[in-house]
């Protein structure tokens, strides 16, 4: 009887809700945009007038016919802007790089803000099924470009641009956005920060900095960490071509145990659109993961449809994670505002676990931080995945209530080369889809999993691992966990 119920909600999804053309009647909607403030005017390309913004959304069409997307400020006058692509985010150009049209049905739309009045405005699409609008804030700030003909005694405009990210670095400040147009930039495999922004500058939600590549060209980065910052905060990186690893190979020779990093999110920043893999041929490996932050780096960062892809290798080491989000410090039990991730595809990774968040005391006392708002993983789409799609776990009072829903996981729970029976090497496997983690005084608040569809879970059949859809570990008994609406479906 429920074999014959899912295999009916298959035909459902492939006769409508998953085809096109049922798709095209639906109301459209608007999930996220990379920048969320920015100058309406300065641009200087000659096309646009303001910042570009860039928009991801379901139902917005693969082109925009007589859909339209504007601005509509705080005198709630609404413009439309030059429009640099309207297409399906299927991860080539003239759009971002990450493949969200695979995993989520996705559209992308690349627009510059109109020349409007300052405050808090919206962005509005409107097709023939509706509209979706997401918030705007038009504020003072820079804009400046680097390009490969560019030359770093320029000023970093349109028409003279600047040859390097670094020149940029060292000039642009809170508030700017950079435009990068078909750099690539490179690093090594042993202190290659390849964007570092040094400087010491707090930006914040209100005037944050931004690195993003400008329509219908890539900026690639090659080395060991992508996007770096210290003591800098509210740092924007979208649509980046992210390869990154501290291995010259799969033997792992060489490797610094640190690990490398695709992109480290910052306080209050947003790492949106991105894709990021390993280098060709090349292996990460370590303690860290393709976007990962601790303390003093993910205090309300969002962190938005990234496409993480071939990630690790089999040799992998046990703390290298496709993502890692902890908040263990030395000041004693700091607080802090909670990061989100949401709509990130994350596909073919060896990296141990997907989305996962982690935090213990590094030494005696009370080192572990604390979160003070509500933790949220929702939408993400997780493919053959090593380790658990998704690990929530804590060896210390964070007392957040947590809440992961609508997302996806298919093949997860894989075992890795590490997840062997003795020995200091090894990791220990976790073959469960979703795992939750309440060790000590971990997990103080409520933890919602619901919404969720899991289809296969520890498919080959790992040992000494607890294998289950969603798995419940640890001997602390502290979080109260709710189960709704969720789906696991394994055909072994």
């Amino acid at each position: 009887m429920n074999i014959i119920f899912v295999n009916f909600l298959l035909l459902v999804c492939l006769a409508f809700f998953c085809n096109p053309a049922y798709a095209s009647r639906l109301t459209p909607i608007l999930n996220f945009s990379d920048l969320i403030t920015g100058p309406s005017e300065g641009l200087g390309d000659g096309n646009g007038s303001g910042v570009i913004v860039t928009v991801w959304g379901q139902n917005l069409g693969n082109e925009k016919r007589s859909s339209k997307i504007e601005f509509c400020d705080s005198k709630n006058i609404c413009r439309e802007g030059y429009i640099y692509y309207w297409k399906n985010a299927d991860g080539l150009l003239p759009s971002g790089p990450a493949n969200l049209y695979e995993s989520h049905y996705m559209q992308e739309i690349a627009f510059s803000i109109p020349k409007s009045a300052s405050g808090l405005g919206k962005i509005k699409v409107t097709t023939s099924n509706g509209a979706s609008e997401l918030p705007f804030t038009v504020r003072d700030g820079d804009i400046y470009h680097v390009k490969p003909n560019g030359t770093d005694s320029g000023t970093g405009s349109f028409s003279k641009p600047w040859l390097t990210v670094a020149k940029a670095d060292s000039y642009a400040g809170a508030g700017d956005t950079v435009y990068i147009h078909n750099v690539v930039t490179y690093g090594d495999t042993t202190n290659g920060r390849i964007f570092y922004n040094n400087r010491g500058f707090k930006a914040d939600k209100t005037n944050q900095f931004a690195y993003v590549s400008y329509p219908n060209t890539r900026a690639e980065l090659f080395g060991k960490d992508g996007v770096h910052m210290y003591l800098t905060t509210g740092i924007v990186s979208s649509k980046l071509s992210v390869y990154v690893s501290n291995c010259d190979d799969e033997t792992l020779v060489g490797c610094e145990e640190r690990g490398a990093v695709g992109i480290a999110p910052s306080d209050w920043g947003r790492v949106i659109g991105n894709a990021i893999t390993d280098r060709p041929g090349m292996c990460s490996s370590g303690q860290a993961g393709a976007i990962s932050g601790g303390i003093g780096k993910v205090e309300g960062a969002k962190i938005y449809g990234n496409f993480i892809y071939d990630y690790g290798c089999p040799n992998t080491g046990k703390l290298h994670h496709t993502t890692y989000m902890t908040i263990r410090d030395n000041t004693n039990n700091q607080s802090i505002e909670s990061w989100e991730m949401g709509w990130n595809y994350l596909k073919n990774n060896h990296a141990k676990n997907g989305l996962h968040f982690y935090d213990e005391n590094k030494g005696s006392g009370t080192e572990c931080g604390n979160l003070s708002t509500d933790m949220l993983i929702h939408n993400n789409v997780v493919v053959n995945q090593g380790g658990a799609g998704i690990n929530l776990e804590s060896s210390c009072g964070w007392s957040q209530d947590s809440f992961i829903y609508n997302n996806l996981l298919i093949n997860v729970g894989l075992p890795l080369d590490v997840d062997c029976i003795s020995g200091p090497e090894c990791g220990g496997g976790v073959g469960s889809a979703i795992n939750i983690g309440d060790n000590d005084d971990g997990l103080l608040g409520d933890v919602h999993v619901y919404n969720n569809t899991v289809y296969k879970w520890d498919s080959q059949n790992q040992v000494q691992t607890l294998q289950a859809c969603i798995a419940l570990r640890g001997s602390a008994d502290n979080a109260n966990l709710y189960l709704n609406n969720n789906v696991c479906i394994n055909d072994q």
